[in-house]
């Protein structure tokens, strides 16, 4: 029947607005989080300390014996880059609407993914897949 049908489609809306805010939820939840904010901190302060701090952090990462001494750099550029990746694929995924995804990646923090983080993945890897980045470019630019 169609009260049947309304009833059942209904029930699915609802389900997908609890998928969306628990999701919403747990992106805000990891910005926000210590963590992240020692990462943050992390990459500002090797981009303050060294002049050509991209182009380092990829020779070091290359050289065998310089690696480790790289790694806490390479952990937070990860822990930065996934996040604004698994916000770009809950989007693309109808877990986050433009509402959603616009109050989990604001100007300044996608500035920080482009201007600090884009840098140190393509000095790690200059055919990395920028996509990322790109989307959120475009996000950026549409709110300017």
């Amino acid at each position: 029947s169609s009260r049947a049908a309304a009833a059942t489609e209904k029930s699915a809306g609802s389900t997908l607005a609890a998928l969306r805010m628990q999701c919403f939820a747990q992106l805000l939840d990891t910005y926000s989080s210590p963590d992240m904010l020692k990462d943050m901190m992390k990459l500002i302060e090797w981009k303050e300390a060294h002049e050509d701090w991209a182009e380092k952090y990829g020779q070091m990462m290359k050289d065998k014996d310089e690696r480790k001494k790289a790694l806490p750099i390479h952990e937070a550029r990860r822990h930065y880059a996934h996040h604004f990746y698994k916000i770009k694929l809950m989007y693309d995924e109808g877990y986050l609407d433009d509402n959603l995804l616009n109050k989990l990646a604001t100007p300044d923090q996608i500035t920080f993914l482009l201007d600090t983080v884009e840098p140190l993945e393509k000095n790690l890897n200059p055919n990395y897949d920028d996509s990322t980045c790109r989307f959120f470019e475009n996000i950026r630019n549409k709110s300017r």
